[in-house]
């Protein structure tokens, strides 16, 4: 096979495979269920030290400028539900907006257990599980989980060396014609 078929079957791969490859590697893990020992929302009354620290996104910013009215109710209805105050309030929305509402859920969940002493989310799950007496399945669930989320970190980044590894052997072996045309 010459360098040119090379050429184009690594870009088939890379065009097939590499997005396959993302997809199972981010795709949400069933193995880790919500959490159901959610106790009852109580009132705010801490500061959000981690919503603090990050200035304000090109999303919420834009979110800002675009439609201030309705950027502004939600602010406002947000310190009325949640008794903060319009600082906190706008941290809290422009940080939702900046992250899409999966993750933003998990560093509200993230905060909650902190805020009940728990060392992380997973130290809280398994913690809020040995209460209502199941900690053990809970804690083999995310060890499962981590392991699975470790097996596709290590798959991707082996993927990609692979194909630099592939393409870099087939421009030692010619680099004259390595791409030609482009």
């Amino acid at each position: 096979m010459n360098s040119q078929a090379h050429t184009i079957l690594l870009a088939l791969l890379v065009l097939i495979a590499g997005p396959l490859v993302f997809s199972f590697a981010f795709r949400s893990n069933t193995s880790v269920p919500a959490n159901h020992y959610h106790r009852p929302k109580q009132a705010s009354t801490t500061t959000f030290t981690a919503l603090s620290a990050a200035p304000i996104g090109p999303v919420a910013r834009a979110k800002k400028m675009m439609d201030p009215q309705e950027y502004n109710r939600v602010v406002e209805e947000k310190m009325k539900k949640e008794k903060l105050t319009r600082e906190q309030a706008e941290e809290q929305y422009n940080q939702f907006l900046e992250n899409p509402g999966f993750y933003y859920a998990l560093d509200k969940k993230e905060e909650y257990y902190k805020s009940l002493g728990y060392k992380d989310i997973f130290e809280g799950m398994i913690g809020e599980a040995e209460k209502a007496g199941n900690g053990e399945e809970v804690r083999e669930r995310i060890e499962t989980f981590k392991r699975n989320s470790q097996i596709k970190a290590y798959s991707t980044i082996t993927f990609f060396i692979a194909a630099f590894l592939y393409v870099r052997s087939i421009y030692i072996a010619d680099p004259e014609n390595f791409l030609p045309g482009i």
